[in-house]
């Protein structure tokens, strides 16, 4: 249903591919005096945009390079964790087990019936993250980029344009990724795509006030 978080004409977020809910165990813990940065592998799209909904910095794993990953076993994932100081987040006990697999690799089971929500919880715990409301929603669901402000009426009107917004005002809050150069805009009709991803956001966040993650700042996002 392309309709969930997909392009609508109210806002542009894209669906969740289907991830599996798992469970956990990781390599090594993580010096969280640094800001810590994930890779997710393909399977993960879903736990990929919690994690982006709450600001973090969390790559995913594309089409292109899974293929080369299980078609050619050119491991595409390794080097960019290492090239990136990322942490590796994967379903693939295989990968765990490569000899030059990145250290501290935290992996998640397919098989496991544990909620997803318990795996996020426990992921933050483990690397001490401290999340900061005030980056909710700052990063691109899309591809990880910054999203930011649109001032420009000509420029509001090239992004509603492009993505099919039947009308246009100067008084709405518009942004685009400057990565992707990916559209949103903030609508307060329930089912719009914005609406939904807010609803995300405050949800995630009482999951996380309620499993003991740090939070810094007001909780205002």
């Amino acid at each position: 249903d392309k309709k969930e978080d997909g392009h609508d004409n109210e806002s542009l977020l894209q669906k969740p591919k289907p991830s599996f809910i798992p469970e956990y165990e990781s390599s090594s813990k993580v010096d969280s005096s640094h800001q810590v940065k994930y890779l997710l592998d393909v399977t993960l799209n879903k736990f990929t945009r919690w994690l982006r909904i709450l600001g973090l910095d969390a790559e995913l794993e594309t089409d292109e390079q899974e293929k080369a990953r299980t078609s050619r076993k050119e491991m595409i994932l390794f080097e960019k964790c290492k090239k990136e100081k990322r942490i590796l987040i994967t379903t693939s006990k295989t990968l765990l087990q490569r000899k030059e697999c990145p250290a501290g690799t935290y992996l998640v089971s397919p098989n496991k019936s544990s909620n997803i929500e318990d795996s996020l919880i426990h992921l933050l715990l483990l690397h001490g993250i401290t999340l900061q409301p005030r980056k909710f929603l700052t990063r691109c669901v899309v591809c990880n980029g910054i999203i930011i402000g649109i001032h420009s009426p000509s420029e509001k009107k090239t992004i509603f344009q492009e993505y099919g917004f039947p009308g246009f005002g100067e008084d709405l809050d518009v942004y685009r990724c400057d990565k992707c150069g990916q559209g949103y805009w903030w609508s307060d009709a329930p089912q719009s795509s914005a609406s939904r991803v807010k609803d995300s956001a405050a949800r995630l966040l009482r999951l996380c006030i309620r499993g003991g993650i740090k939070l810094e700042g007001n909780l205002g996002f």
